[in-house]
């Protein structure tokens, strides 16, 4: 049930406003027209408003009381117009709930979205980061292309695709280029390529929790393949203790190592292949990029046979990225791709609540939701602002 509220203007108008004449029109008549406006207490509101008609003395023009504080393109007020703009953009919001709140067809609130998205596109401009993050999001049926300023922390874009020439084309639509520093990028070689061939003074740094992953990875391989050698009991207890064998020696409480010499101890497989992951770990704990390349040797020559062959898809991953993931200790404040990967969440929630959402209304939500707008207006500008093209 709607709250509905009638209105007429207080005081009549005296000047005609096809010809601008002065002279008193004549009256005839009113018109009616239902308006939309903000909730009150909860309760949706239309507002009835009566409006005179006049006729001009001058030009015989007809014409009506104007409204103020009405929207010109739609039957609501502009700040109900504007609480649709701000509100549905929410990252977490749908449409069809924010229709619902309104009292409003769902067809109006997403072409005032819409409209809004438009302005907003026209007006953004890219501020060049220094420490650009790429990564890719899986969305219903499509895989798009996220891109982060991970100093500022915020989405600078979304790209419809993830593949190379799509990557390119951004990039070399960059402005002000020169002034990514670094990338940083999970282990997937045409964000590689890309960056070195429009980006080849940009340092790039594979992101070292993907490396770090790999090597959970081959713990959970070896510890399944023992399901074998284990009574039911034992298979189904090992399962449950599993986040013990990927948790770091340092951050076991009392307990867990308990459980854990336990383990070592019944199964002398499980003691070296936690020594080895511990050790890998070790490499991330080094100060300087030769140090971490020396640890890494070590690390090679202390895998024992019986673990040898589970590690060496690891081993041919570093070989082919040993140049990217080294680069992670040459900065002076470590790069990885965390937040890049925290935006992904944030995304991957928002298409849960808000199923079935289009490229270009995902891609409006993430860059101009209050949250990101705030990161990025509070990013130092140095570049002259260019206006980005809308894919």
């Amino acid at each position: 049930m709607h709250l509905l509220i009638e209105a007429e203007i207080g005081e009549a108008s005296f000047a005609c406003l096809l010809c601008g004449s002065t002279r008193p029109p004549h009256r005839f008549g009113s018109r009616s027209r239902t308006l939309f406006d903000l909730p009150i207490r909860m309760k949706p509101v239309q507002i009835l408003a009566h409006r005179r008609r006049y006729r001009c003395r001058e030009c015989s023009g007809t014409f009506l009381d104007q409204l103020p504080g009405i929207h010109a393109s739609h039957d609501a007020t502009e700040r109900l117009v504007r609480y649709i703009e701000a509100h549905a953009l929410q990252l977490t919001g749908t449409f069809t709930s924010l229709a619902k709140t309104l009292g409003m067809s769902e067809k109006v609130v997403r072409t005032i979205f819409h409209a809004e998205v438009l302005r907003l596109e026209q007006e953004y401009v890219i501020q060049t980061p220094r420490y650009l993050g790429i990564d890719e999001i899986y969305v219903e049926d499509h895989i798009y292309c996220v891109l982060t300023d991970i100093e500022h922390r915020y989405i600078v874009d979304l790209l419809p695709k993830r593949d190379m020439e799509s990557v390119k084309k951004w990039l070399s639509r960059l402005p002000g280029a020169d002034r990514v520093a670094c990338v940083t990028m999970d282990l997937w070689n045409p964000y590689r390529l890309a960056i070195q061939a429009i980006l080849p003074k940009a340092s790039i740094i594979a992101d070292k929790y993907h490396v770090i992953r790999q090597v959970n990875e081959v713990v959970e391989t070896v510890r399944k393949s023992l399901r074998e050698t284990l009574s039911p009991a034992q298979a189904k207890q090992l399962k449950q203790d599993r986040k013990i064998l990927l948790k770091r020696a340092k951050d076991l409480t009392d307990q867990q190592r308990f459980i854990l010499e336990s383990w070592t101890g019944f199964i002398p497989l499980l003691h070296d292949l936690f020594q080895v992951k511990e050790q890998f770990f070790h490499i991330y704990d080094a100060g300087s990029e030769q140090d971490a390349y020396e640890r890494y040797q070590t690390w090679q020559q202390q895998i024992p046979p019986t673990l040898a062959e589970a590690f060496q898809p690891l081993q041919q991953t570093i070989a082919a990225w040993e140049k990217e993931i080294f680069a992670f200790f040459e900065t002076e404040e470590p790069l990885t791709n965390a937040y890049t990967e925290r935006a992904n969440l944030s995304i991957r929630e928002a298409t849960r609540i808000s199923y079935g959402l289009d490229y270009r209304t995902l891609r409006a939500k993430l860059l101009f939701c209050p949250s990101n707008t705030a990161a990025r207006l509070s990013a130092s500008q140095h570049l002259q602002p260019q206006k980005a093209a809308v894919l």
